[in-house]
């Protein structure tokens, strides 16, 4: 006799209580079994029998998943008869379940002529029963999109199909979280007002709502971090762990669609206390118009800043008003906010500055007849705004000139600001290369990234011509016009290594240090990493010698570790480590671990302990990755004469 007949005859044996009926069937239970840490959490299915009579319940959860059946309910059916015999006094005289397949099934493997199978398609005690075993595990659950009143299958299903299309149309790269954009949709909640695209990371990507331009602008100063969380409106998309449990039943029962594995929608108004308010079938309408708006916008009308879309939803049609206040601003030169950039960008818009000085000074310069006329020209060009800026007439300009000075603004600004310049750059001078790499910057992904900048090396070339690259080789970096394919380039193979291809970016190092041996860039130490990490110990040797003049510590450092990796503890080795402990002894802790390595300073004097961490933090994963070098550098004799640090 097999186990599922010998469940059944035990069961069979048990007396039949006629006053009792066992309410229950297979159900998804609400919780989450991971079974490997790499591997997606599942619910699990179990059977589950409540007693009418007594309240007491029973659950057997399938041994493995997708394995739940009619005889495990049997199964569960006879433990729960068994384990609370006394209470229950025997097996019911009438089984309900809400599915009628199933029930079919349990008549046929039962085959019990004293009980009644019935199909009942609502059984709100076994609802609220598993409700509870699913916040005694979790704490309170929040409520079902079709639990809220008002909201239907076909309000839900065309939300879905809404966040669905817009999560795979990617607005995060067409906006970043500081452009605020303003909604105007008849009957629109007050809490929706306003509303930023989030995206940074996959982790984040949704939408957050604002009451007001103020809100926002205190949530960007100061954004909690702990403690009490503002009241705001969002749609999360997250791994489907993170929806409520009834919303996971009907993304699944219902079949509706879903961007990713880890994008299920999640609606809902967040309260201080974390909980989650589900949105009626009004609020889930204007979600519904929003997501299908910003997902139709073109790049045009993100750039225009305000823009106006006919949507129709589940309630019916609805203008969807949309714009960029602050974008609106800048065009308007009305932009009083003065955003602080960061340090890196700071330093970055200072050296374009300079660099649009130089590009000014030497167009003066070639205009000019006489050396008076260029003494005179250049100074008038150095202390000039730029002509793009400035609103002068631009039509004499060559449209390279008038593109360059757009990438430039471009660089100095925020957002979708960023964008709109770098496209109106490209729209009147293609071979722009620093703004094709302004877009670059802006990809959401390597793959993305890696095709910008490809097209700004190739515009940079083709703006250049083949003249330039062989009348400026050994000296490159000098001619100002050479810059943006240089950055270009440099942003290319960082991307190239970032995404595997260590090989292509070599090639690309190596040749910028053909180009320009003089090494504005600092290509030699991305080179040096690559070649370390590709164990090419001959090539770094040589890059080493190629630059024997550097006497900065962190290229004693790196001379140190080649010295070793290629000849172990050799009197040469150890001379060369002795030079750079001598040079500047404080990187030594941080490479051996001993000290642990801070966030790199954005300014460092020489010598001092902060110059030490700056070299540590380039040397750190080349020392380590080596086998036996940090212990070697930890063994170092004391330096002849410390540095003060």
């Amino acid at each position: 006799m097999s186990a599922a007949s010998l469940d059944v005859a035990r069961y069979k044996r048990l007396a039949v209580r006629s006053a009792d009926t066992w309410q229950g069937g297979l159900f998804r239970l609400p919780m989450w079994i991971q079974e490997c840490e790499d591997d997606p959490p599942y619910r699990p299915i179990g059977a589950f029998w409540r007693s009418a009579r007594t309240g007491l319940i029973w659950i057997l959860i399938e041994p493995q998943p997708r394995t739940a059946n009619a005889e495990l309910a049997v199964r569960a059916l006879l433990e729960f008869g068994k384990k609370h015999e006394r209470e229950l006094l025997g097996r019911p005289a009438r089984i309900e379940v809400p599915n009628a397949r199933f029930a079919e099934e349990l008549r046929q493997v039962l085959d019990d002529r004293d009980t009644a199978i019935a199909v009942v398609e609502h059984l709100p005690e076994v609802n609220e029963a598993l409700r509870e075993l699913g916040e005694h595990q979790t704490g309170p659950l929040p409520r079902g999109l079709l639990e809220t009143p008002g909201v239907t299958v076909e309000h839900v299903r065309r939300f879905a199909e809404a966040a669905c299309e817009f999560y795979t149309s990617e607005p995060w790269e067409a906006l970043q979280p500081e452009d605020l954009v303003a909604v105007d949709v008849p009957g629109l909640d007050p809490e929706m007002r306003y509303l930023v695209v989030t995206g940074t990371s996959r982790e984040t990507r949704g939408i957050m709502f604002y009451r007001s331009r103020n809100q926002f602008e205190r949530f960007r100063r100061n954004p909690p971090t702990a403690g009490r969380k503002p009241r705001m409106w969002i749609v999360a998309f997250d791994p489907i762990d993170y929806l409520p449990f009834a919303d996971v039943d009907a993304w699944q029962d219902l079949a509706l669609p879903v961007a990713a594995v880890d994008a299920y929608p999640r609606p809902g108004l967040v309260l201080p206390t974390d909980s989650l308010v589900r949105p009626d079938s009004r609020r889930l309408a204007h979600l519904e118009a929003i997501l299908r708006a910003l997902t139709l916008t073109t790049d045009d009308q993100f750039d225009a800043g305000e823009w106006t879309r006919q949507i129709d939803t589940a309630e019916g049609a609805v203008t969807v008003g949309l714009s960029l206040p602050r974008l609106l601003e800048q065009i308007a030169g009305t932009d009083d906010s003065n955003a602080p950039l960061d340090e890196g960008r700071r330093v970055a818009e200072l050296r374009f500055q300079m660099e649009q000085v130089l590009r000014r000074a030497n167009r003066a310069a070639r205009s000019a007849d006489t050396p008076e006329d260029v003494t005179r020209l250049v100074e008038e060009a150095m202390g000039a705004e730029p002509a793009v800026a400035n609103g002068a007439n631009q039509t004499s300009m060559p449209v390279e000139v008038r593109a360059q000075e757009l990438a430039y603004r471009a660089v100095a600004s925020h957002g979708r600001r960023q964008i709109q310049l770098a496209r109106q750059a490209l729209a009147i001078y293609p071979d722009c290369a620093d703004a094709w790499s302004a877009l670059g910057a802006r990809a959401i992904d390597l793959d993305r990234a890696v095709g910008r900048f490809r097209e700004a090396v190739a515009a940079g070339q083709r703006a250049l011509g083949a003249d330039v690259f062989a009348a400026s080789a050994g000296h490159f970096w000098e001619a100002v016009e050479t810059r943006p394919y240089m950055r270009a380039r440099f942003a290319l193979a960082d991307c190239l290594e970032a995404a595997g291809a260590v090989g292509e970016a070599i090639e690309h190092y190596r040749d910028m240090l053909r180009l320009n041996p003089s090494d504005n860039q600092g290509v030699r130490h991305r080179l040096l990493e690559c070649l370390i990490d590709e164990q090419r110990d001959a090539d770094a040797q040589a890059l080493i010698e190629q630059f024997k003049d550097d006497k900065s510590p962190d290229w004693k450092y790196a001379a140190a570790l080649v010295a070793f990796r290629r000849e172990g503890d050799s009197m040469s080795s150890r001379a060369l480590r002795a030079d750079a402990v001598h040079e500047l002894a404080a990187v030594v802790p941080y490479l051996t671990g001993e000290r642990a390595l801070p966030a790199p300073p954005a300014a460092f004097r020489p010598y001092s302990r902060d110059h030490a961490v700056v070299c540590a933090t380039w040397l750190i994963d080349m020392w380590q990755d080596t086998p036996g070098a940090c212990g070697w550098l930890a063994d170092h004799p004391p330096p002849r004469k410390r540095r003060r640090v």
